[in-house]
């Protein structure tokens, strides 16, 4: 009901001492008027402990105002409920989004079993997400419609997980659709086996395409050996195409010393008189004509130093009398490239080769 209505005296009675004889007219309407007074306080302070709707007033009733056997037990602080737990009657907990009271003294087993079996009473549900089902349900994929708590926060299109309270390991999740008391999980994803009735649920992010799971240790993977690649490793199953680079850097990482006594460089070309072809190589970026006789080859990795060693050999086709001399051009030795050269056999000018063989060793 709404709040009583204020009282308004309606007649002054004072006015009625002139027509009747020794009439206290003053003297009521004085009483009248503290009448007033009274009953403005007690609305006053009514509307302090009371909605207008005759419910007590939010946020009026606090701790001190609880009867002492509410304050033991009854509304005590409400902590989760506990497995292996002892509860007296009146203690309250907390499963799921929901609050419950102890209705048995007894020690806590499994919460389905001791709610079935008369122990618990449900006290409220608890505003926001969260919520339990003792709904029996086997782990798998597809649809699962749990019965759970009225009132909950959950929206359909929301992903849910849903775990067994007593081993959490076991789970679906998916996206679901919520009504009354029915929420039903499109189960996508799982993890562990087995039929329980102790659910909780809560909100799961969603996985993005292609997820991989912690527990599958990269099992999951679409092709490990890419992935292995991709993240720089080094495999000890699969054939990889490291670069001369990455091959000295797993080396390095395995603490295996440096081959020194390996070729890093070679390659094999010929000058057909217009085109200068590269035949085979290794670690080669190019090799460039700049006139007869004189080649520059530069490197895909350098070496540490220009201190390195660098072995030419030419070919000559058929049983031709003339060969060629083969030389390094000492000033041109750099990290990253070493120019080649070619002279007649009188040392007096620069041929082409037939085709050149060019090998270099030293630390990278």
């Amino acid at each position: 009901m709404s709040q009583p209505k204020p009282y308004s005296p309606q007649h002054s009675f004072v006015s009625d001492s002139a027509t009747l004889a020794n009439f206290p007219g003053q003297a009521i309407d004085i009483e009248f008027q503290d009448i007033k007074t009274t009953t403005d306080q007690i609305r006053t302070n009514l509307a302090l402990i009371q909605r207008d709707d005759g419910a007590i007033k939010n946020g009026t009733i606090g701790y001190d105002q609880l009867a002492p056997s509410l304050q033991s037990a009854g509304l005590a602080p409400a902590g989760p409920w506990l497995t292996a737990t002892p509860y007296a009657v009146g203690n309250s907990a907390v499963q799921g989004a929901s609050l419950y009271r102890a209705l048995v003294a007894h020690t806590s087993g499994v919460f389905a079993t001791d709610l079935a079996a008369g122990k618990w009473l449900l006290i409220s549900v608890l505003a926001g997400y969260g919520g339990s089902s003792v709904t029996s349900l086997a782990i798998g994929t597809g649809s699962k419609a749990f019965t759970t708590q009225p009132g909950l926060a959950y929206t359909n299109g929301a992903r849910i997980r849903a775990a067994s309270n007593g081993d959490t390991t076991k789970w679906v999740e998916g996206v679901a659709t919520y009504s009354g008391t029915t929420l039903t999980i499109n189960v996508d994803k799982i993890n562990g086996s087995g039929t329980f009735s102790d659910w909780n649920f809560n909100i799961a992010g969603q996985p993005g395409v292609g997820d991989l799971t912690a527990g599958n240790n990269l099992s999951d993977v679409a092709n490990a050996n890419t992935a292995l690649n991709n993240l720089g490793g080094v495999s000890y199953v699969a054939a990889q195409g490291a670069s001369p680079a990455q091959q000295a850097q797993a080396r390095n990482n395995i603490g295996v010393t440096a081959d020194d006594s390996a070729a890093k460089v070679w390659v094999i070309f010929h000058w057909t008189g217009s085109a200068l072809t590269v035949d085979a190589s290794y670690n080669v970026a190019s090799v460039n004509r700049a006139a007869a006789g004189i080649y520059t080859v530069t490197f895909t990795t350098a070496f540490a130093s220009a201190n390195y060693c660098c072995l030419v050999t030419p070919e000559i086709t058929g049983n031709t009398a003339e060969g060629c001399v083969p030389l390094v051009e000492q000033s041109t030795r750099a990290v990253g490239s070493v120019q080649v050269r070619f002279l007649n056999e009188a040392m007096s000018a620069a041929v082409d080769p037939s085709a050149a063989h060019v090998v270099l060793f030293g630390r990278q």
